[in-house]
């Protein structure tokens, strides 16, 4: 018994799992903030890729401005 009584304390004692609180206030929550991050990469990404570009056009209108000069 006395050995029964001790496993029934420590089965007491284990704390259960704790979850992730999915109530509707936290999945918008971590909605929104997923949406803000995905905006911010995209951003990112768009205003790189557009740079890239425009040191492209620039090249590009160099070398147009040098065979003019050259002729």
């Amino acid at each position: 018994m006395e050995q029964l009584d001790k496993v029934i304390n420590q089965l007491k004692d284990i704390k259960e799992p704790q979850f992730i609180d999915t109530s509707k206030e936290f999945l918008i929550f971590y909605s929104l903030i997923a949406a803000a991050i995905l905006i911010a990469l995209f951003l990112v990404w768009f205003f790189l890729f557009k740079k890239r570009k425009r040191r492209r056009k620039l090249s590009k209108k160099e070398l147009a401005l040098k065979e003019l000069k050259e002729l």
